[in-house]
């Protein structure tokens, strides 16, 4: 249970990559964190972490959740260039500290990178020559058709499609939040080599 006197924090994602960090960066300010899941398996968890059940599309089943909570995050926040470690350092900063209520942040990493630069660094680090195929829009379609859903490909190809031409958006927030550099996408590949192991 949540400590009690304090309001807690609710956080939907926690145990996802991003959800995870930021649990554990608020357990370690001695923030109370609640957990809403759809099912009661918190196995992956911490065990001072107060997890409810509860699904965002059906509000009949958050009362539980909701009840002496004061601020709620979503883990799902993505882009290419930005650290994990990072997006989930300025959230748990953000859901603690005051001055961050309401605040809406838009969070990228030091450096803008194509898809085709970001493939080279991989390659880089691993000390290997990774080939880039540039796949047309109907083969990125066809090879996606059976594990992605159509909208999400489409929206996808739009946003791609959109930034041909224009540089990409790259701002100072990691750094004015955390009070340190963001890292860069060459230090997430290099601490998460075993990730492109083929095994």
């Amino acid at each position: 249970m949540t400590q009690p006197g304090r309001p807690a924090v609710l956080f939907s994602g926690a145990t996802g990559q991003i959800g995870r960090g930021v649990v554990d960066l608020l357990l370690d300010a001695d923030v109370p964190v609640r957990a809403l899941t759809r099912s009661a398996d918190a196995s992956t968890l911490p065990a001072n972490v107060d997890v409810v059940t509860g699904d965002l599309t059906v509000p009949e089943s958050l009362d539980e959740a909701l009840d002496g909570v004061d601020a709620a995050a979503y883990g799902a926040a993505e882009t290419a260039v930005v650290d994990e470690r990072d997006v989930a350092a300025v959230a748990a900063l953000a859901l603690w500290r005051d001055g961050h209520a309401g605040g809406d942040y838009v969070l990228t990493g030091p450096e803008p990178l194509s898809q085709a630069e970001q493939v080279g660094i991989i390659g880089e680090v691993l000390h290997r020559q990774i080939p880039f195929e540039e796949l047309s829009p109907e083969e990125f379609r066809r090879v996606t058709q059976a594990s992605w859903p159509a909208p999400v490909v489409d929206m996808l190809l739009t946003a791609w499609s959109a930034t041909i031409g224009t540089p990409a958006l790259v701002t100072t927030t990691v750094r004015d939040i955390l009070g340190i550099q963001p890292r860069s996408f060459r230090q997430w590949v290099t601490d998460n080599q075993a990730a492109f192991t083929l095994r």
